[in-house]
C-alpha cells in the first residue's frame, strides 16, 4: 500500500470513529432526555403566547400599531405551527406530560372563549380539571 493511501485510510478511519461516537452521543442524550424536544417546543409555545397576550399601547391604526398587528398574525402562525409539532410528539416522561399540559391549560381557555363556548359547561370543566390533575400530578412526581 502507498503511504497516500495508507495516510487517506487512516483519515478515513478516524473521521468515521468520530462520526459513530457523535451518533451514540445524541443516542445516549435522548435516551437520559426523551422529551427534550417536546419541552422545548412547549417553551417556545409560552412565549410566543406570552408575546400575544401584551396589549398594544398604541393609539389604534397608528403605524406602529399595524406593524404591531402584521407581528402579532406571524406570532399566530407560529403558534399553531408549534400547535402541530407539540401534538406530533408523544411524552415520554411526567416533565413531557407536564409541559403538554402546561400548553393546553394556556391555549384552550382562549380557543373556547374564541368560539364561543361556554367554559362554565360541564364537559368543558371536566377537560379544565382533566389538564389541572395532570399537571399536579407531574409535579407531584417531580418532587
Amino acid at each position: 500500500m502507498s503511504k497516500a493511501i495508507q495516510v487517506s485510510t487512516t483519515s478515513r478511519r478516524a473521521m468515521l470513529a468520530g462520526l459513530a461516537t457523535l451518533s451514540m452521543t445524541g443516542a445516549v442524550q435522548a435516551m437520559e432526555r426523551p422529551d427534550v424536544q417536546l419541552i422545548s417546543l412547549c417553551d417556545e409555545f409560552i412565549a410566543v403566547r406570552s408575546q400575544l397576550d401584551t396589549r398594544s399601547q398604541y393609539p389604534i391604526g397608528s403605524q406602529a400599531y399595524l406593524a404591531e398587528l402584521e407581528k402579532e398574525e406571524s406570532l399566530c402562525w407560529l403558534e399553531i405551527d408549534l400547535l402541530g409539532r407539540i401534538s406530533q410528539i408523544s411524552a415520554q416522561t411526567i416533565f413531557g406530560i407536564k409541559a403538554k399540559a402546561q400548553v393546553v391549560q394556556i391555549y384552550l381557555p382562549n380557543h373556547i372563549a374564541d368560539c364561543e363556548v361556554e367554559t362554565e359547561q360541564p364537559e368543558v370543566q371536566v377537560v379544565f380539571s382533566l389538564l389541572q390533575d395532570i399537571a399536579t400530578f407531574a409535579t407531584e412526581a417531580r418532587a
